[in-house]
């Protein structure tokens, strides 16, 4: 058994056919494949679930993408911290960047 085989993934993307193909491609290599449609679900699941990896198409966000991630990422180290996941260490802070004021 390979490491990915314990990773669950979170694919979002509000084209089915697309996250469809990508899952099936996904649920071959990880523990399990979480798909969800729109931003709101994005961010209710990825608090929720306990996944490692997420998958997102960046076009989801009506804003601006960049900001999706980041949203994202501290939700995700939110869920971190809070000993959320199964047993897999945690996820240190996150780094500042340095260019911005």
């Amino acid at each position: 058994m390979n490491n990915a085989e314990n990773l669950s993934v979170l694919v979002a993307d509000p084209h089915h056919g697309v996250s469809e193909g990508v899952r099936g491609l996904l649920a071959t290599l990880f523990r399990a494949v979480v798909m969800v449609a729109d931003e709101i679900s994005l961010f209710e699941s990825a608090g929720r679930l306990q996944c490692d990896l997420a998958v997102v198409d960046l076009s989801l966000s009506p804003g601006n993408a960049l900001d999706l991630v980041r949203r994202l990422r501290d939700r995700l180290l939110v869920a971190a911290r809070l000993g959320v996941r199964w047993g897999g260490p945690r996820l240190p802070p996150p780094r500042r960047n340095r260019l911005r004021p």
